[in-house]
Protein backbone atom coordinates (compact mmCIF):
# COMPACT_ATOMS: atom_id res chain seq x y z
CA UNK A 1 0.00 0.00 0.00
CA UNK A 2 3.16 2.18 1.02
CA UNK A 3 4.99 1.44 -2.43
CA UNK A 4 2.03 2.02 -4.34
CA UNK A 5 1.29 5.13 -2.94
CA UNK A 6 -2.16 4.75 -1.16
CA UNK A 7 -0.68 5.60 1.94
CA UNK A 8 2.33 7.52 3.53
CA UNK A 9 4.79 5.54 5.68
CA UNK A 10 4.95 6.63 9.33
CA UNK A 11 7.91 5.98 12.16
CA UNK A 12 5.56 5.61 14.65
CA UNK A 13 3.32 2.47 15.05
CA UNK A 14 0.42 4.57 15.99
CA UNK A 15 0.37 6.60 13.82
CA UNK A 16 0.81 4.33 10.93
CA UNK A 17 -2.34 2.38 12.35
CA UNK A 18 -3.76 5.61 12.08
CA UNK A 19 -2.81 5.93 8.36
CA UNK A 20 -4.21 2.69 7.59
CA UNK A 21 -7.69 3.44 9.61
CA UNK A 22 -7.51 6.47 7.34
CA UNK A 23 -7.35 4.30 4.03
CA UNK A 24 -10.37 2.14 5.70
CA UNK A 25 -12.41 5.18 6.40
CA UNK A 26 -13.17 3.64 10.06
CA UNK A 27 -12.06 4.51 13.00
CA UNK A 28 -11.21 0.99 14.97
CA UNK A 29 -9.98 -1.86 13.85
CA UNK A 30 -12.86 -3.25 15.11
CA UNK A 31 -14.93 -1.29 12.26
CA UNK A 32 -12.39 -3.27 9.72
CA UNK A 33 -14.46 -6.43 8.23
CA UNK A 34 -18.00 -4.19 8.27
CA UNK A 35 -16.27 -1.73 6.08
CA UNK A 36 -15.38 -4.40 3.41
CA UNK A 37 -18.69 -5.94 3.13
CA UNK A 38 -21.04 -5.41 -0.46
CA UNK A 39 -18.91 -6.80 -2.86
CA UNK A 40 -19.91 -9.71 -5.02
CA UNK A 41 -16.44 -11.34 -6.64
CA UNK A 42 -14.67 -13.29 -8.34
CA UNK A 43 -11.83 -14.98 -6.41
CA UNK A 44 -9.55 -18.00 -5.61
CA UNK A 45 -10.30 -20.12 -2.79
CA UNK A 46 -6.58 -19.08 -1.65
CA UNK A 47 -7.05 -15.34 -1.18
CA UNK A 48 -5.99 -13.88 1.44
CA UNK A 49 -8.48 -11.50 3.38
CA UNK A 50 -6.55 -8.92 3.95
CA UNK A 51 -5.03 -8.46 0.85
CA UNK A 52 -8.64 -8.51 -1.04
CA UNK A 53 -10.04 -6.41 1.98
CA UNK A 54 -7.41 -3.64 0.33
CA UNK A 55 -7.94 -4.25 -2.91
CA UNK A 56 -11.30 -4.16 -2.63
CA UNK A 57 -11.28 -0.98 -0.81
CA UNK A 58 -8.50 0.88 -3.09
CA UNK A 59 -11.37 0.33 -5.68
CA UNK A 60 -14.61 1.93 -3.45
CA UNK A 61 -11.62 4.83 -3.28
CA UNK A 62 -11.05 5.50 -6.85
CA UNK A 63 -14.86 4.49 -7.66
CA UNK A 64 -16.46 7.11 -5.50
CA UNK A 65 -14.36 9.66 -7.03
CA UNK A 66 -15.22 8.87 -10.29
CA UNK A 67 -18.05 11.69 -12.24
CA UNK A 68 -21.23 9.03 -13.28
CA UNK A 69 -24.44 10.24 -14.52
CA UNK A 70 -27.13 8.27 -12.52
CA UNK A 71 -27.15 4.62 -13.29
CA UNK A 72 -29.24 3.11 -16.35
CA UNK A 73 -29.78 -0.01 -16.86
CA UNK A 74 -30.90 0.62 -20.55
CA UNK A 75 -28.13 2.16 -21.04
CA UNK A 76 -25.48 -0.16 -19.84
CA UNK A 77 -26.94 -3.50 -21.70
CA UNK A 78 -26.43 -0.92 -25.01
CA UNK A 79 -22.84 -0.29 -23.56
CA UNK A 80 -22.37 -4.08 -23.32
CA UNK A 81 -23.73 -4.51 -26.62
CA UNK A 82 -21.10 -1.53 -27.97
CA UNK A 83 -18.04 -3.55 -25.99
CA UNK A 84 -18.21 -6.43 -27.81
CA UNK A 85 -16.76 -4.89 -30.34
CA UNK A 86 -13.94 -3.27 -28.33
CA UNK A 87 -12.79 -6.68 -27.27
CA UNK A 88 -11.04 -7.00 -30.68
CA UNK A 89 -8.90 -3.66 -29.42
CA UNK A 90 -5.45 -2.77 -27.56
CA UNK A 91 -6.28 -1.96 -24.27
CA UNK A 92 -4.72 1.12 -24.37
CA UNK A 93 -7.98 2.09 -26.87
CA UNK A 94 -10.55 0.20 -25.49
CA UNK A 95 -9.92 1.06 -21.24
CA UNK A 96 -11.17 5.09 -22.37
CA UNK A 97 -14.13 3.89 -24.05
CA UNK A 98 -15.12 1.13 -21.66
CA UNK A 99 -14.64 3.78 -18.46
CA UNK A 100 -16.41 6.41 -20.50
CA UNK A 101 -19.34 4.92 -21.82
CA UNK A 102 -19.86 3.23 -18.52
CA UNK A 103 -19.89 6.61 -16.56
CA UNK A 104 -22.45 7.62 -18.64
CA UNK A 105 -24.79 4.91 -17.61
CA UNK A 106 -23.99 5.54 -14.28
CA UNK A 107 -21.42 2.43 -14.14
CA UNK A 108 -17.74 3.32 -12.35
CA UNK A 109 -15.38 0.77 -14.14
CA UNK A 110 -12.18 0.91 -11.77
CA UNK A 111 -9.28 -1.26 -12.98
CA UNK A 112 -6.86 -1.64 -9.72
CA UNK A 113 -3.87 -4.19 -10.15
CA UNK A 114 -4.02 -7.36 -8.72
CA UNK A 115 -2.65 -7.52 -4.98
CA UNK A 116 -0.10 -10.24 -3.99
CA UNK A 117 -2.90 -13.04 -2.46
CA UNK A 118 -5.56 -11.50 -3.42
CA UNK A 119 -6.30 -13.69 -5.97
CA UNK A 120 -9.49 -11.67 -7.20
CA UNK A 121 -10.48 -11.18 -10.99
CA UNK A 122 -13.43 -9.01 -10.05
CA UNK A 123 -16.05 -7.02 -7.85
CA UNK A 124 -19.28 -5.03 -8.09
CA UNK A 125 -21.37 -3.49 -5.78
CA UNK A 126 -23.03 -0.14 -5.44
CA UNK A 127 -20.88 3.06 -4.49
CA UNK A 128 -23.59 5.27 -4.11
CA UNK A 129 -27.30 4.88 -5.13
CA UNK A 130 -27.35 6.10 -8.08
CA UNK A 131 -23.66 4.24 -9.06
CA UNK A 132 -22.54 1.13 -9.48
CA UNK A 133 -18.85 -0.20 -8.76
CA UNK A 134 -17.47 -2.64 -11.43
CA UNK A 135 -13.71 -2.95 -10.36
CA UNK A 136 -11.26 -5.34 -12.42
CA UNK A 137 -7.73 -6.63 -11.27
CA UNK A 138 -6.19 -7.58 -14.47
CA UNK A 139 -5.38 -10.99 -12.76
CA UNK A 140 -3.88 -13.03 -15.17
CA UNK A 141 -2.99 -10.19 -17.88
CA UNK A 142 -4.96 -11.48 -20.89
CA UNK A 143 -7.59 -9.80 -22.19
CA UNK A 144 -9.56 -12.29 -22.89
CA UNK A 145 -10.12 -12.81 -18.94
CA UNK A 146 -10.35 -9.37 -18.19
CA UNK A 147 -13.35 -9.20 -20.75
CA UNK A 148 -15.35 -12.41 -19.24
CA UNK A 149 -14.27 -10.74 -15.64
CA UNK A 150 -16.03 -7.34 -16.89
CA UNK A 151 -19.48 -9.15 -18.36
CA UNK A 152 -19.85 -11.39 -15.43
CA UNK A 153 -20.06 -8.72 -13.38
CA UNK A 154 -22.01 -6.57 -15.10
CA UNK A 155 -24.30 -9.09 -14.80
CA UNK A 156 -24.54 -9.20 -11.40
CA UNK A 157 -25.25 -5.35 -11.48
CA UNK A 158 -28.35 -5.67 -14.71
CA UNK A 159 -29.51 -9.16 -12.55
CA UNK A 160 -29.28 -8.34 -8.82
CA UNK A 161 -29.33 -4.64 -9.14
CA UNK A 162 -29.12 -3.22 -5.28
CA UNK A 163 -30.72 -6.03 -3.71
CA UNK A 164 -27.58 -8.61 -2.91
CA UNK A 165 -26.92 -8.98 0.78
CA UNK A 166 -24.39 -8.32 2.64
CA UNK A 167 -22.11 -11.41 3.47
CA UNK A 168 -18.33 -11.74 5.81
CA UNK A 169 -15.60 -10.86 3.64
CA UNK A 170 -13.83 -14.10 2.41
CA UNK A 171 -17.14 -15.37 1.10
CA UNK A 172 -18.06 -14.69 -2.58
CA UNK A 173 -21.44 -14.52 -3.84
CA UNK A 174 -22.19 -18.97 -5.09
CA UNK A 175 -25.10 -20.78 -6.09
CA UNK A 176 -27.75 -19.39 -8.22
CA UNK A 177 -26.36 -15.83 -9.18
CA UNK A 178 -23.43 -16.90 -11.27
CA UNK A 179 -25.77 -19.16 -13.46
CA UNK A 180 -27.16 -15.44 -14.44
CA UNK A 181 -24.25 -13.37 -14.85
CA UNK A 182 -22.05 -16.21 -16.58
CA UNK A 183 -25.30 -15.96 -19.14
CA UNK A 184 -24.67 -12.49 -19.94
CA UNK A 185 -20.77 -13.22 -20.98
CA UNK A 186 -21.82 -15.50 -23.39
Amino acid sequence: MIKRGWMKRCAAKLDQLRELLTFFGIASPDQWEASCLGAAYRKSPRSNVEALSVWLRRGQIVGQSMECAPFDAEMFKSVLREARAWTRLDPTEFVPKLTSASAKAGVAVVLVPELPRAGVSGATRWAMPTKALLQLSLRYRSNDQLWFTFFHEAGHILLHGKRRLPRRLGHAVGGGQRTGSRRICS
